[in-house]
């Protein structure tokens, strides 16, 4: 049986250093103007979670022209790509963080933005489609 897991999260689209908040430790992007972060952060934990031919089959999809994309840069992947990632076991796990501009107002009122979004939805069936049809 050949598993293969995605898992998404929001990103801020501004980057600044990592802040860790002091009730649980979780790292949280603070904003900073004049820095953008690439739209698709993915993550494969340096490349222990999944497959190097399925990282570069998603990062692939992300060649779009007007986006940028990173494998393993500031965000490498969480809990659930880093604990259920085991490619020996046929078991492949690849987060995404996606830039939050590609979908809503960064500023208040935080709105949906079904004008953006709908660019960049095309582009997320198409990665997730390159991981349903991907064989090691």
């Amino acid at each position: 049986m050949l598993a293969r897991i995605a898992s998404c999260g929001p990103t801020p689209g501004s980057c600044a250093p990592l802040q860790r908040r002091p009730i649980d430790r979780a790292p949280q992007a603070r904003r900073h103007e004049g820095c953008l972060l690439p739209i698709f952060n993915i993550g494969t934990n340096d490349g222990k979670s999944c497959a190097r031919s399925l990282s570069d089959a998603v990062a692939n999809v992300c060649n779009a022209p007007g986006y940028r994309h990173v494998v393993n840069g500031r965000f490498k992947g969480g809990h659930i790509t880093r604990h259920y990632g085991q490619p020996d076991r046929q078991v492949h796990a690849v987060q995404l963080e996606l830039a939050q501009r590609t979908y809503m107002n960064e500023q208040a009122p935080f709105d949906y933005r079904p004008d953006v979004a709908g660019q960049v939805q095309p582009i997320l069936q198409r990665m997730v489609q390159t991981m349903i049809d991907w064989r090691p």
